[in-house]
């Protein structure tokens, strides 16, 4: 009588664990609307600040300031220098002060900054403020990336990643269409057009950041958008990736884990060779359309700007849709290079305006999956959180190089510019093949590993098996023996060198943990 009660309890504990599909539906479509929106208009924001300076460059802001000839190159860098020195404490804060409370503020910030920027009068005080400017965004991308991660499953979160990344397009568009009437407020005040840009900017900015306060919510349990039937989704959703997720406490032992990562600074890399050209195209590309003909006034540059960025905000989308289907990364990024980089040969070779302006399209494709392509194969939380940290902070380091390679002395071929960003974005296809075989090698590995570890089950542990090499012919025979003996042992040796204690074969380490290529 025993064994149907068990099977009846199975079938009860089956039944309480059921998701229907159709209410978790609209309970992403809740957190699309309650956290993407949100989320993706303050990353607009923090891209509209940090790059204006190509708009307000073009509106005369070198001459008002008396800029040296290098001027405009140092104060896009040196943004970076704070930016990167910044981003892993800022990331890590996140795990210890919770989204609500750090959000708002580094929002605050920075957009207090954008506002003061609009006061200075010469290019210390500019260069002070691109400081302070970097300091303050530097942990933005790396908090949001794994914010999305608490509320998102691994397979819903590239969409949701390239949506921060169509926010930073669309802020290219919508900072052009903007710029292109506040210029008209040009001597409204005593204040230049550029200074009014600034202003505006940072005005709206500080009052998205106070009222993200009373939007964002830590986790789904304190979410206000969700009611108990929702959060009883969540929570079944948690459950099913609790490895993925962690126990949520802080840990400098785990964080360490993700420096020990091989993985994450392929990708950590990758990201600084795209980053380089991406940085580079988003900051100079009013300087860039300038050379196409040099009768363009600014308003017309301004303008001529808005189709490159709206039609990089549609591949963004059309690329993390397809890749969230199929789930190949690890394609499809080399191909997005590969694009890209024909079209900085176009710039380098041709000298047809139209055909330069078509390249600037295909160089604004340089989509972002590679974040997080790596946020989905990082587990737990504080983990992944220090990964997206180490990351972009090697990523952004790129950004100290884009302010560097459009030189006025180059001006108008561009040559090192050109050049530069199409090195490193063949740089950065390359480390896209590498990062994702690697990924693949190691699933294999685990394979085999699982499969041995089920096939010793009789014969001792399979800890013992697999570090011993042991067991190695229970189901396997000859050449192919030695071989999974010799992967087993890899993988396991892998995870003891990462851990230890209780962290072993936690999270990503855990042997039945697959990456997603």
């Amino acid at each position: 009588m025993n064994e149907p009660s068990r099977g009846l309890e199975g079938s009860e504990s089956q039944l309480d664990d059921y998701i229907d599909p159709g209410a978790e539906r609209r309970v992403i479509r809740k957190l699309d609307i309650c956290i993407g929106i949100p989320i993706g208009i303050l990353f607009l924001l923090s891209y509209l600040d940090r790059s204006n300076l190509g708009n307000a460059f073009s509106a005369g802001l070198a001459t008002d300031l008396k800029l040296p000839a290098n001027g405009i190159n140092v104060s896009t860098s040196i943004f970076y220098v704070t930016y990167v020195l910044f981003e892993i404490p800022s990331a890590m804060l996140f795990k210890r002060i919770g989204a609500r409370k750090i959000i708002p503020f580094i929002t605050v910030m920075w957009g207090l900054c954008t506002l003061f920027t609009g006061f200075v009068t010469n290019y210390a005080s500019l260069i002070a403020t691109r400081l302070v400017l970097g300091a303050a965004e530097s942990g933005f991308f790396p908090i949001l990336s794994v914010y999305l991660s608490i509320f998102y499953r691994r397979e819903e979160l590239g969409q949701r990643t390239s949506y921060l990344f169509v926010s930073a397009a669309i802020s290219g568009a919508f900072g052009g269409i903007l710029a292109f009437g506040i210029f008209h407020m040009d001597g409204i005040g005593g204040k230049t057009g550029w200074a009014w840009l600034y202003i505006i900017e940072g005005i709206l900015t500080t009052v998205c950041g106070f009222a993200s306060y009373w939007v964002l919510a830590d986790d789904f349990e304190n979410a206000w958008y969700l009611n108990e039937d929702d959060k009883r989704i969540m929570r079944l959703r948690a459950k099913a990736a609790q490895d993925y997720q962690g126990d949520g406490e802080f840990s400098w032992s785990e964080a360490g884990t993700a420096f020990k990562d091989p993985k994450v600074w392929m990708s950590g890399l990758a990201q600084m060779f795209a980053d380089t050209a991406l940085f580079a195209l988003s900051t100079f590309l009013p300087v860039i359309v300038r050379t196409f003909n040099k009768n363009y006034t600014t308003i017309i540059i301004q303008l001529l700007t808005v189709p490159i960025y709206a039609f990089a905000s549609i591949s963004y989308i059309l690329v993390a849709s397809l890749t969230d289907r199929v789930g190949k990364r690890g394609i499809v990024l080399p191909i997005t290079a590969l694009l890209v980089s024909v079209g900085y040969i176009i710039l380098l070779t041709a000298s047809n305006s139209g055909a330069r302006y078509f390249a600037c399209f295909l160089a604004g494709m340089m989509v972002g999956l590679n974040v997080s392509f790596l946020n989905v194969n990082n587990a737990p939380s504080l983990k992944r959180a220090t990964a997206a940290g180490l990351q972009l902070t090697l990523g952004n380091s790129g950004g100290i190089i884009s302010g560097q390679i459009f030189r006025s002395s180059n001006a108008p071929k561009y040559t090192l510019g050109y050049a530069v960003s199409l090195a490193f974005c063949l740089a950065a296809g390359v480390l896209y093949i590498l990062f994702t075989l690697y990924l693949s090698g190691m699933n294999q590995a685990r394979d085999r590993a699982q499969q041995l570890r089920e096939g010793t089950s009789g014969e001792g542990s399979a800890t013992q098996a697999l570090d011993s090499g042991h067991g190695a012919s229970v189901g396997v025979k000859g050449e192919d023996a030695q071989a999974t003996s010799s992967l087993a042992i890899k993988v396991r040796r892998s995870f003891l060198r990462t851990g230890t204690g209780a962290e072993k074969d936690f999270g990503d380490r855990k042997l039945d943990f697959r990456y997603y290529l």
